[in-house]
């Protein structure tokens, strides 16, 4: 029997997964707002990412680093789906190809 899952909102969608990616459910905490113009438009935003639910991979904690690019934080009081992808820096990157939230990772 499947198990359905309300509908939730996600920076994740149709991004190309690697085997080594994640795609996971969960909650974020904004830490740093790095602006990338002039306004403060657009930022690169490193957050804090509690995980509640693992889709896809293994992820070495409950509790990752992401980044993102964004106008504004993500909603502390809502869970969020994510494909992150690891940086060469450790990081995990937030994926996005619909010019969502999120880097975009092919």
């Amino acid at each position: 029997m499947a198990t359905a899952f309300p509908p939730v909102v996600g920076a994740a969608r149709d991004s190309v997964i690697r085997a080594d990616d994640l795609v996971v459910f969960g909650r974020v905490k904004g830490l740093n707002y790095e602006s990338l113009d002039e306004f403060s438009m657009d930022a690169q935003i490193t957050a804090r990412l509690t995980v509640t639910r693992v889709v896809r991979g293994h992820p070495p904690s409950s509790v990752l680093t992401i980044k993102y690019i964004a106008h504004t934080d993500y909603a502390q009081d809502r869970t969020f789906r994510f494909h992150l992808r690891r940086s060469r820096k450790g990081v995990w990157l937030a994926c996005s190809d619909d010019g969502g939230r999120g880097y975009v990772c092919r």
